[in-house]
């Protein structure tokens, strides 16, 4: 019964080592995420609550080629908007974020057509949740 029973017990220490190992060495969920809704894209750069970057773009070429408007980037503690250009699928909109966002809080882009008589048309609104 001896014999047996130290078997067990260092089947379990074995057993207990190794979950250890693996949950010591798990990496949290990374923020670096993205999402399109209608003409915009978004993306999110950094590891957990992490977030170095943040990225705009046109969600093409499939659903639109390019629109002259500029890009709303926002989220907990910051906005900005880009200039008003003529935004192809082709470029990125990028702003350094460089800071832990709160666990759930959500970071957005908006992309905004100009519209001949100078207001603007909200022509998509993606956004991504942070977590841990």
């Amino acid at each position: 019964m001896k014999k047996r029973t130290g078997k067990i017990v260092g089947s379990l220490a074995v057993c207990m080592a190794v979950l250890v190992a693996m949950l010591g060495f798990a990496t949290p969920a990374g923020a670096t995420e993205s999402g399109c809704n209608g003409w915009a894209c978004v993306k999110v750069y950094g590891d957990s609550t992490w977030v170095s970057t943040v990225e705009a773009r046109t969600n093409g070429p499939l659903v639109v080629l390019s629109f002259y408007g500029h890009f709303r980037i926002w989220g907990p503690g910051f906005a900005f908007n880009t200039p008003d250009q003529n935004n192809s699928w082709s470029i990125l909109h990028q702003r350094a974020i460089n800071r832990h966002l709160p666990n759930g809080s959500k970071v957005c882009s908006e992309a905004y057509q100009k519209n001949s008589n100078g207001t603007y048309t909200r022509r998509g609104l993606p956004c991504v949740t942070i977590v841990r």
